[in-house]
């Protein structure tokens, strides 16, 4: 089948609603309509850019985070919240993150003491905002 890309027709959002609801009409599981959705989206980019470009980009959503890039997005959580804070109080906001943690079921908590939340905010905050890369 050949495939013609209508440029500036919709949003980007719209057009993926509307290629997962067009294959629910065609199928009965949902995960296989979006299954189908994922992979007529990557032919068309596929044909438009490469396989090698359409297999980065599926690639790029479809792992895990690595250590190093989940550290960071914790890093910057925790930034953003002693900044928004009134005033600023590493203490205040590591109790404010152990009783988050208290909080949470048995299964998802942290075994995290005061004092290791305190040494983690201020890592935090004293970590570069970019490394270069």
């Amino acid at each position: 089948m050949e495939f013609r890309l209508d440029r500036g027709r919709k949003n980007p959002r719209a057009a993926a609603e509307e290629l997962i609801g067009s294959c629910f009409n065609e199928e009965v599981v949902p995960i296989h309509a979006a299954e189908k959705a994922a992979y007529w989206l990557f032919s068309v980019i596929q044909q438009e850019f490469g396989v090698d470009e359409a297999r980065r980009i599926y690639l790029k959503y479809g792992t895990e985070p690595a250590a190093r890039k989940l550290q960071k997005i914790n890093n910057d959580g925790i930034r953003s919240q002693y900044k928004m804070m009134e005033t600023p109080n590493i203490a205040e906001l590591a109790r404010q993150l152990f009783a988050e943690n208290q909080a949470l079921p048995s299964g998802e908590r942290s075994t995290v003491t005061l004092t290791s939340i305190e040494k983690r905010i201020k890592r935090a905050i004293a970590a570069p905002k970019k490394r270069g890369k």
